[in-house]
C-alpha cells in the first residue's frame, strides 16, 4: 500500500505547494514523473487482476511464429510476440504499454490550467487501478488521452486516426470515434457525418466484427462482475455534474460540447450495468478522463479565491477517500496488494 499512498500523496503535495516553479524546473519533473510511473507500472510484478492470464499466455504461446499471435489486438500481439521471442517476456511488454500510458496521461495533463490537481485525481482509480491492472486497456486508453489532446487543438484527423490506433490494443476504444463529431457540432454537415460514419464503420469491420460473437458471449452472456463500473460512474457523473452547473462558463472551451457529449453517455451508461455490468465497466474507463479535466480546468471558472480553495481541498479530500477505501474495502484488491517490482526481486 505504501508504495500507492507515496504515488498519490506526491501529487497532492505538488498541488499545495505555493511555489511558482520555472519551465525548465517543471519540464524536469514531469521527465523524472514520466520515468517513475513507467519503471512503477512497467515493471510491476504479479500486480493486477489479469497478470496471471497474461503469465499463461505467454508460456503457451512464446514460440509460436508471428503470424498465429495475431489473435486479438493487433498492435498489443505484435508487441507481445517480440517480447516474447527477443525480450524479457511479460515485463517488456508491460514497459512499452506503459510509456503509452504514461505518455498519454502527462500530455493530457499539462495542457490543463491545474496539471498537479488533475494527475492527483488520476492517481487513485485512472493510474494505480487501471494502468497497473488493465494490461491491453490501460495503453490504448493513453492513446485515447492523447487523441483527446489533439481534438483540444482542433486536429480531427489525428484524432480519428489515433482512436484507431488505440483499438489496435483494445477493441473497445472504437467506440470514441463518433464523439469527435460533437467538437464542432454546428458545423455538422451530411458530408462530414458520412465521412464519420464510414470511418467507425471500417474500424468496426477491421477490428471488432470478426470477434463481435465472442465479445458478447464475454462481457454480456456471462454476466461478468464489474463492481468497480458503478463507481466510476458515480464519481465521472459527479464531475459532470460542475460541467453542467457552469456550463456558460464551460462553453468558453472549444471542446466544451465534446465533454457534453460525454458527460451525457456517462449517465445513458448507468443503464447498461444491470444488463451488462462488464461492459458498462469497460466503456466507463473511456470517460474516466472527463473527471481528470474537470479538475484540471474548473479552478480556472470558479470566481474567488476561498471558493477555489474550497474546490480544490474537497477534490483532495475525496479522492484521498476513494483510494482509501478502495485499497481496504475492494473485493480485488488482493491482486495490487503488496505492490512488488521486478527490478527489486
Amino acid at each position: 500500500m505504501i508504495t500507492y499512498w507515496f504515488m498519490f500523496i506526491t501529487c497532492v503535495i505538488a498541488v499545495l505547494t505555493p511555489f511558482k516553479l520555472s519551465k525548465d524546473t517543471r519540464t524536469l519533473l514531469y521527465i523524472i514523473l514520466f520515468l517513475t510511473l513507467v519503471l512503477l507500472i512497467g515493471f510491476r510484478h504479479e500486480v493486477g487482476g489479469d497478470w496471471f492470464n497474461y503469465t499463461t499466455k505467454f508460456t503457451i504461446q512464446s514460440g509460436d511464429a508471428l503470424i498465429d499471435s495475431f489473435q486479438r489486438d493487433v498492435s498489443y500481439d505484435f508487441i507481445f510476440w517480440l517480447s516474447s521471442q527477443y525480450f524479457n517476456g511479460i515485463y517488456t511488454t508491460n514497459l512499452i504499454l506503459s510509456i503509452l500510458f504514461v505518455g498519454g496521461l502527462l500530455k493530457f495533463c499539462r495542457s490543463l490550467p491545474m496539471p498537479t490537481l488533475a494527475l492527483s485525481v488520476a492517481m487513485p482509480y485512472l493510474v494505480i487501478v487501471v494502468g497497473m491492472g488493465f494490461t491491453r486497456q490501460s495503453a490504448s486508453l493513453g492513446i485515447v488521452m492523447w487523441a483527446m489532446s489533439e481534438l483540444r487543438e482542433n486536429k480531427k484527423l489525428k484524432y480519428y486516426l489515433l482512436i484507431i490506433l488505440a483499438a489496435t490494443f483494445h477493441k473497445s476504444a472504437v467506440i470514441m470515434i463518433p464523439f469527435g463529431l460533437l467538437i464542432d457540432w454546428n458545423k455538422v454537415n451530411l458530408k462530414s457525418l458520412l465521412a464519420v460514419l464510414v470511418i467507425f464503420g471500417s474500424a468496426f469491420y477491421l477490428l471488432v466484427f470478426d470477434r463481435a460473437f465472442t465479445l458478447y458471449h464475454h462481457y454480456v452472456e456471462r454476466g461478468m462482475e464489474a463492481d468497480g463500473a458503478l463507481i466510476k460512474l458515480s464519481l465521472t457523473i459527479l464531475a459532470s455534474y460542475f460541467i453542467w452547473r457552469n456550463y456558460h462558463k464551460w462553453k468558453l472551451f472549444h471542446d466544451h460540447r465534446y465533454w457534453m457529449g460525454i458527460s451525457i453517455a456517462s449517465v445513458m451508461l448507468l443503464t447498461l450495468i444491470p444488463i451488462a455490468p462488464a461492459l458498462a465497466d469497460r466503456v466507463a474507463i473511456y470517460f474516466l478522463p472527463l473527471q481528470v479535466i474537470v479538475a484540471g480546468r474548473l479552478p480556472l471558472l470558479i470566481d474567488g479565491i476561498a471558493n477555489r480553495t474550497y474546490f480544490v481541498l474537497a477534490t483532495l479530500i475525496l479522492y484521498t477517500s476513494v483510494l482509501f477505501v478502495w485499497l481496504n474495502y475492494a473485493g480485488h484488491v488482493y491482486h495490487w496488494v503488496p505492490y512488488a517490482n521486478y527490478l527489486l526481486q
